[in-house]
């Protein structure tokens, strides 16, 4: 009796469905939605980047272009009980923008705060440095901004830089560095947050004196240089040169180095880029037979 009417209600469900009687709906469409209390923003965290879809479904149709790349901060406009994360965002101008779904399990959302250290401040006081290279570390895909104030959106993205990538940094702030770097062959400057950028003394690591033998006859013109192996572009520099002895070997403001009489002194070339200075140096002794060799 008990399987008689099983069968009763199953036949009767299925035909209630055949018939209309009864509307089934996937899962993704059963969900609510719940808007943010305030300012919040999220950082992808998904490494191959993230789709961004019309409808918090992974089968509904996609935004824009598909998707936001790894560390790219948006704007979050809610969350829904399925797990996704309503965003806004936009590709390069303010007139691209989109808004869609992305998993939330992608995002690190955090509130608006000024007194967040994670979140780059609105107002900041930025001290020009000289002389130092940036590499970019800790995320494969680093936003660049024009600017270092965040709108209610995002701050306009002008270019991105790859893990490892070389910059040379001009400025700093509590939260930012002010960067330049090459871009298609134009030098371009841009705005990137501290935390993904190691910094390095470019000026006082990346220079070193070079000279095409290190024994020479007097007759000869020996004209030192200063080589510069910062990339991707070399720093902007001033050179001075002196020697402690010139009347055992003077140098001309060009490197170029002459035989005076017997004896040892030190060139110097003095390098300076802003305001900061390094000094290369380099020992010249020099024989009876006003012959020069480096020490």
């Amino acid at each position: 009796m008990k399987k008689l009417l099983g069968r009763v209600f199953a036949f009767a469900f299925l035909a209630a469905i055949v018939f209309g009687g009864i509307s089934l709906k996937a899962d993704a469409a059963s969900y609510t939605e719940t808007k943010y209390n305030g300012t919040y923003y999220g950082r992808v965290l998904a490494q191959d980047g993230l789709y961004v879809y019309k409808k918090p479904d992974v089968t509904s149709a996609r935004v824009g272009d598909g998707g936001v790349s790894y560390n790219w901060q948006v704007q979050c406009l809610s969350y829904t009980s399925n797990g996704f994360t309503k965003i806004k965002y936009y590709y390069g101008k303010k007139s691209n923008t989109f808004t869609g779904y992305v998993h939330s399990r992608y995002l690190s959302v955090s509130k608006w705060d000024d007194d967040d250290d994670d979140v780059p401040k609105t107002t900041e006081t930025f001290t020009k440095i000289y002389g130092y290279t940036g590499t970019v570390k800790g995320c494969a895909s680093l936003n660049v901004h024009s600017t270092y104030k965040i709108t209610d959106t995002d701050t306009k993205i002008i270019g991105y830089l790859k893990k490892g990538a070389v910059v040379n940094v001009i400025a700093k702030s509590d939260s930012w560095y002010k960067i330049q770097y090459k871009k298609n062959g134009d030098k371009v400057v841009g705005y990137v947050a501290r935390k993904f950028i190691k910094v390095k003394d470019a000026l006082r690591n990346n220079l070193s004196l070079v000279y095409p033998t290190k024994v020479m006859s007097s007759k000869t013109k020996y004209t030192l240089k200063v080589k510069d192996t910062t990339t991707p572009y070399k720093l902007s520099t001033t050179i001075k040169w002196s020697s402690t002895k010139p009347s055992v070997a003077s140098v001309s403001s060009k490197g170029v180095v002459k035989a005076k009489k017997a004896g040892t002194t030190t060139i110097k070339a003095k390098v300076k880029c802003g305001n900061e200075t390094t000094t290369l140096k380099i020992k010249v002794k020099v024989t009876t037979k006003y012959t020069m060799a480096l020490q």
